[in-house]
């Protein structure tokens, strides 16, 4: 098993743990105290984090050893869950002990996913580093999946169960984790300041067109999921079986997994077809499909556009279950291959002792969109209704797909550009200085 499936493997159990803790956090909650209240205070406390620490977070993995990092991330969680197990297993958890636990969990979960989406990379690298950036892809997806569901199982067994298992899925990770070779990257060679550093997270970011590009597409698909998923929640609340409103929400992490398990295939097929004379390679045998030159097409563009086809399958054949589903497992394709892209641009484009920095500030435009979807769903239903706020996330991205594929200077955007990219030259010199 070589350092890069080991990888896997440890960030596999890590995320397994943190979505099976996601889930038992607020059903204790309600169970210590009854209160509905305090329960959403308690999955505040664990998803806080993800907005509040991803900068800061981002700037400290860079400076420290990646392994060491997921080290300690996943010792301390590990204790933490285990001391939440005794509690209830003596009958003494409390209201405080269960937010500082998920509190601890959600910050150290923020610097092992940072920490391991920076050292993938440096695994592996050739033609194969897209197809095995996916195959992790794939691997969070399936623990979205799983955890959820496995966590409200083990729950109900026995309520102490999921923390002993959230304990051993993290020395899982423990053991994994500290068979993985030591970090190569060099330090600095004098200490820099922490401001300067996440600053220059932000100026990278903004300087790599293709990178500012995808962060902002994707920001803006993600507010529009989260609103439509809460429009669906509105509409289905009163008339629909929570087991089906389960498995339309799952459409969109199976999407996940198939979208991150095409994303190196859909990309190659691309190639070959479009910016050239088109033509189809099926083993020794080759299919040309023009003798003309087809145009380029952009990924991110194509995103847009699935999109709207997704949010024209509910608003055309009305809110039903099965449109409400179609729709998000469209989204979940487009999005699954599109955090295959963003991380490729990362691993392809930025300097190495950076990835971190710029992963994190990619990663907090993303949550900050999702905070705000939920919102803007129940304020379009309370508004509109369903069936006009489903029109208005519409007439969103029918918008934003037409501007940007009809203006040329909001076109060119979403191509790599001739000139100033990849943010790290072949040569090894930066278009950025990194910070001294």
């Amino acid at each position: 098993m070589n350092a890069f499936v080991r990888a896997c493997a440890g960030s596999f159990a890590s995320m397994l743990a943190s979505r099976i803790f996601g889930v038992t956090y607020p059903l204790l909650a309600l169970s210590i105290s009854g209160s509905a209240t305090e329960a959403g205070w308690v999955g505040f406390a664990w998803a806080l984090p993800n907005v509040l620490f991803y900068v800061l977070a981002g700037a400290l993995v860079d400076r420290w050893d990646y392994r060491r990092v997921m080290l300690i991330a996943d010792l301390i969680r590990g204790a933490a869950g285990l001391s939440l197990g005794v509690a209830l297993l003596l009958g003494l958890p409390t209201f405080g002990h269960l937010v500082v636990v998920a509190f601890v969990e959600g910050s150290l979960g923020v610097f092992h996913s940072l920490a391991i989406s920076a050292m993938l990379p440096i695994l592996t690298d050739g033609p194969e580093l897209r197809s095995r950036l996916g195959s992790h892809e794939v691997a969070t997806h399936v623990a979205v999946l799983l955890g959820r569901p496995l966590g409200g199982l083990l729950f109900g067994v026995l309520m102490w169960i999921p923390f002993v298992a959230n304990t051993l899925l993290c020395f899982a990770s423990l053991a994994a984790v500290s068979t993985l070779p030591a970090d190569e990257r060099r330090p600095a060679r004098t200490r820099r300041r922490l401001l300067r550093e996440i600053v220059y997270g932000f100026h990278t970011l903004w300087r790599f067109t293709m990178l500012r590009t995808a962060t902002i597409t994707t920001a803006l698909t993600n507010v529009v999921f989260h609103a439509l998923t809460m429009i669906f929640y509105a509409h289905a609340a009163s008339s629909t079986s929570p087991i089906w409103i389960g498995v339309v929400v799952a459409m969109a992490g199976l999407g996940g997994v198939l979208g991150s398990s095409i994303a190196r295939f859909s990309q190659d097929l691309a190639r070959e077809i479009f910016g050239g004379r088109p033509r189809i390679r099926l083993g020794r045998f080759e299919i040309r499909l023009s003798s003309r030159e087809w145009p380029r097409v952009s990924m991110w563009l194509l995103h847009l556009w699935l999109w709207v086809l997704a949010l024209a399958i509910p608003w055309f054949w009305g809110p039903t279950v099965w449109a409400f589903a179609g729709a998000l497992a469209i989204m979940g394709i487009s999005g699954g291959k599109s955090n295959v892209n963003i991380r490729m641009l990362v691993a392809e484009g930025v300097d190495q002792n950076a990835a971190g920095r710029v992963l994190s500030v990619s990663r907090l435009m993303g949550f900050g969109a999702i905070t705000l979807g939920p919102l803007l769903g129940g304020f379009l239903v309370g508004y509109l209704g369903v069936a006009n706020a489903i029109y208005a996330l519409l007439m969103v991205m029918v918008t934003a797909a037409l501007a940007t594929t009809a203006i040329p200077r909001l076109r060119v955007l979403f191509f790599k550009q001739p000139q100033g990219e990849p943010v790290v030259l072949p040569n090894g010199r930066h278009l950025l200085p990194d910070p001294q």
